[in-house]
C-alpha cells in the first residue's frame, strides 16, 4: 500500500472519530438509526473500492475492523460525555449498533454475492 493512500485513511477515520463524536444537528436527529445504516453501506463500499478489490482474506479483516469501530465509537461516545463532564454526545445506543450492523452487513452480503458469481463465471470460463 502506497504511504500517500496510508496517510488518507488514517486522515479520514480521525474526521470520522470527531464527527460521530459530535452531537448531529437537530434537523438530522430523526434520520439518527438511517444515517448509521448508510454510513456503514457507503464506508463498506468505499473500502471494498480502495482496499478490498477482489481479495476476500482483505473483505473478512475490513469486515472485522468495521464492526469492531462500530461498537468502539458507541462506547467511546458514553465515556466521551463523563470524560468531558459536558455532554458532547449522546448515549451508548444498542439502535445505532444494530443499524451498523445492518448496513454493513447489506452491503457485504452483495459483495460476496457478487464475489462468489464472478469466481465461478471465471472457473466457467476457463473450461472451455
Amino acid at each position: 500500500m502506497q504511504k500517500k493512500t496510508i496517510l488518507v485513511t488514517i486522515i479520514l477515520v480521525v474526521i470520522t472519530i470527531i464527527l460521530f463524536m459530535l452531537k448531529l444537528p437537530k434537523i438530522f436527529r430523526s434520520y439518527d438509526k438511517e444515517l448509521h445504516f448508510l454510513f456503514y453501506f457507503y464506508i463498506s463500499f468505499i473500502i471494498s473500492i480502495f482496499f478490498v478489490k477482489n481479495k476476500i482474506k482483505y473483505f473478512f479483516i475490513a469486515f472485522l475492523c468495521l464492526a469492531f469501530f462500530g461498537v468502539f465509537i458507541e462506547i467511546f461516545q458514553e465515556y466521551s460525555n463523563s470524560f468531558f463532564r459536558k455532554k458532547i454526545h449522546g448515549r451508548f445506543d444498542k439502535e445505532d449498533l444494530k443499524y451498523n450492523f445492518m448496513g454493513l452487513s447489506l452491503f457485504n452480503s452483495l459483495w460476496l454475492i457478487n464475489y462468489f458469481l464472478n469466481k465461478k463465471n471465471l472457473s466457467t470460463e476457463k473450461t472451455f
